[in-house]
């Protein structure tokens, strides 16, 4: 005959086992969304709310002045050899060798010029965090950050990238492909447009 008190505590211990799994599986969810939210906090830093303006076209940078290819003791050294009957070929060639390579060096070095930051890789100006992922993914983390909220791209080219230091070419071509994210985003239901340039995660969001 079994024991009534048995059973019921066997009872008891399976609903509490049921519960701890339920309460681990919210931890383990609380602990993905706070992640994800840490991992966005940075492209907020030092973004000017509201600012939706191009960055003015920055003056072309100055080279940098060549400098004077001075003499090489290997110069001095090749010079003495000739009146050296005792120094070895070999050794001769050698310092031939490293006074043409010191040579070459110098000439590198003051034909270098500052680059022009109109030329610059519109990517080097994402911002911390943004920069660490695959664009797209950077775009679908903004717009978690706030799903019910609809975004121009504008919104989220502010989020994503330092625009007041963008010149106004790489802005465009960083924008051209912001845009193309978001309508292939929408072409594949990742998030919905609200209307013509404004996108969010919510079907039911509202342009201002």
């Amino acid at each position: 005959m079994s024991n009534p008190t048995l059973s019921t505590l066997k009872a008891v211990e399976a609903e509490l086992l049921e519960r701890e799994m339920s309460l681990a599986a919210q931890q383990a969810e609380l602990q993905r969304r706070l992640n994800a939210l840490r991992s966005v906090m940075p492209m907020f830093q030092d973004i000017a709310v509201g600012a939706e303006s191009l960055p003015a076209e920055p003056l072309p940078a100055e080279p940098l002045p060549a400098e004077p290819i001075e003499s090489t003791d290997a110069d001095e050294a090749e010079s003495s050899a000739a009146t050296a009957p005792n120094l070895e070929k070999a050794e001769l060639n050698s310092v031939k060798a490293e006074s043409n390579q010191a040579k070459a060096q110098k000439r590198k070095k003051a034909g270098r010029v500052k680059k022009d930051g109109r030329t610059a890789d519109w990517q080097s100006y994402l911002r911390e965090g943004a920069a660490e992922k695959p664009l797209q993914e950077a775009v679908l983390f903004f717009l978690q950050t706030q799903p019910e909220a609809p975004f121009s791209v504008a919104d989220v080219m502010t989020a994503l990238f330092r625009t007041v230091e963008m010149p106004r070419g790489q802005y465009l071509k960083a924008r051209n492909r912001i845009s193309n994210i978001l309508s292939i985003g929408t072409r594949d239901q990742n998030w919905y447009r609200v209307k013509t340039g404004v996108y969010s995660l919510s079907n039911t969001a509202k342009a201002a």
